[in-house]
């Protein structure tokens, strides 16, 4: 009985902190990726991605999860009201 607690209190942990993602971060903000061994979103150009996966056998592609980027929009100051 102790053993099905268990199971049950691990699956759902995992089960919720997959979802826990931070969307702010390179690997989605980036738009370009290489992809060898593991995908690495890093790159902010093609041509910076080309030059770091030169004599290697990684590809460079369109970073696919780009729409699920968060990061907040610059504002314009004078746009602001004054109080």
């Amino acid at each position: 009985m102790a053993a099905r607690y268990t199971t049950i209190a691990a699956v759902l942990t995992f089960a919720t902190t997959a979802f826990a993602q931070d969307y702010t971060t390179s690997e989605y903000c980036d738009p370009w990726c290489s992809l060898s061994y593991g995908r690495d979103c890093n790159y902010r150009t093609f041509q910076q991605c080309m030059d770091a996966s030169r004599g290697t056998t990684s590809t460079c592609y369109a970073n696919p999860f780009l729409y699920l980027c968060r990061r907040p929009s610059v504002t314009d100051r004078s746009s602001r009201r004054r109080r």
